[in-house]
């Protein structure tokens, strides 16, 4: 028996003969990313992941690994990988998502299922055959008082676009508003089915250029970040520097493994027999 047999047999046995999902429901055949739960039932913890998010997390590996590199040589300290991106830089264009509601009670009940409903606007401008990428900002942003009207409560969320060039053509006029159309109806509509809806809360969607978010939010939240930490210079010790190289040699393999991983942008998708039951 060869090593490679005899590892997989081994974690069929630890994991109770668990399978590929993919393999087993015909449904779970379009995951892009599986990452399967080594317990029965199989599952696939990140079955929500979508074109694009794959697409940033691709990214993020990337630039990690690039950063790692560069630590390696010596060109870069290690709060280099730990510094934030600045998501109101990376793009171009942007989708503004704004909830709101009168009372405080039917805005926190409103944010909530909004909040759990973008995924919808993101498949639906991924559809889209002129957007390449829809990058969803998890965090929430509170609204000034400008945006406020009659006292009411406000949340907003930001989506990055990329779109696609066309060839032999200088600009393209895209309409977005049915796609964002889609999404209203949908968070209606399910508003509807729970009781959640009610007259005075609201949905809008628009889309901005990033000259255009200052509009929205404050230019702390827009402005470059800057390293906060300090450069310590100190004269490390002889132990220090064997522990150094030592951790050097063990993740030179990992960053290399990191770097053959990255090389694959697309899965095949799975074998079967034809035959879905």
């Amino acid at each position: 028996m060869s090593m490679e047999q005899a590892t997989c047999c081994c974690d069929t046995q630890r994991t109770g003969g668990v399978e590929e999902p993919r393999k087993v429901n015909p449904a779970d055949r379009y995951h892009l990313m599986p990452i399967i739960t080594p317990a029965y039932p199989q599952q696939n913890s990140t079955f929500n992941t979508s074109t694009s998010t794959r697409a940033v997390m691709m990214e993020e590996f990337r630039h990690g690994l690039a950063v790692t590199y560069e630590i390696l040589q010596g060109k870069a300290d290690w709060m280099k990988l730990f510094e934030p991106p600045n998501f109101f830089q990376k793009y171009k264009h942007y989708i503004v998502l704004i909830a709101t509601a009168a009372s405080e009670v039917h805005h926190l009940e409103w944010f909530g299922l909004v909040e759990s409903k973008i995924r919808v606007l993101v498949g639906n401008l991924e559809r889209n055959e002129f957007i390449t990428l829809a990058h969803v900002n998890p965090q929430s942003f509170p609204g000034d008082r400008e945006l406020c009207k009659d006292n009411e409560h406000l949340s907003m969320w930001f989506l990055g676009i990329i779109f696609k060039k066309v060839e032999n053509t200088d600009s393209v006029n895209i309409d977005l508003t049915q796609d964002i159309q889609l999404f209203t109806d949908t968070v209606y509509r399910q508003a509807h089915n729970i009781n959640l809806l009610k007259k005075d809360v609201k949905i809008e969607a628009t889309h901005v250029r990033r000259k255009q978010l200052h509009k929205y939010l404050p230019p702390e939240a827009l402005q470059k970040r800057k390293k906060d930490t300090p450069t310590v210079t100190f004269t490390p010790s002889l132990a220090t520097i064997k522990l150094h190289t030592s951790y050097i040699s063990k993740i030179k393999p990992v960053a290399a493994f990191c770097s053959t991983l990255l090389n694959k942008t697309s899965y095949p998708p799975p074998q079967h027999s034809g035959k879905w039951s």
